[in-house]
């Protein structure tokens, strides 16, 4: 899959049934540096005050899928989910590229993919 392809929330289900770990990566405003990396469980995110952005393309948020993926797929959604996100420095433009301090980002995230499994 390509770095700078998108899912709709139901092809994320398609995508994560099956698996004994989950690690997804996305672009996230949590008001931080533009490019800076955050690795976050599941639970940061439900008890987290601060805005994020998981960009499903269906109006529902990475949350919501989950819990229709378990619904859907009882015991096949793994609770091991590592989320690595990427602080966006800007999300009104449509690109195929990421913005130069994302970009820089890049290899600090391949490291860290590397170093979870």
């Amino acid at each position: 899959m390509d770095l700078c392809e998108a899912l709709s929330g139901l092809d994320i289900i398609d995508s994560i049934k099956g698996y004994d770990r989950i690690i997804m990566v996305d672009a996230i405003q949590r008001g931080g540096i533009p490019g800076q990396v955050y690795q976050l469980t599941i639970e940061n995110i439900k008890n987290s005050q601060t805005v994020h952005s998981f960009s499903t393309h269906l109006n529902m948020d990475f949350l919501t899928i989950l819990e229709l993926g378990k619904r859907l797929f009882p015991g096949k959604i793994t609770e091991d989910i590592v989320i690595i996100g990427v602080e966006a420095e800007d999300i009104m433009t449509i690109s195929d590229k990421c913005t130069a301090r994302v970009d820089k980002a890049i290899p600090g995230v391949i490291e860290l993919i590397m170093r979870l499994i």
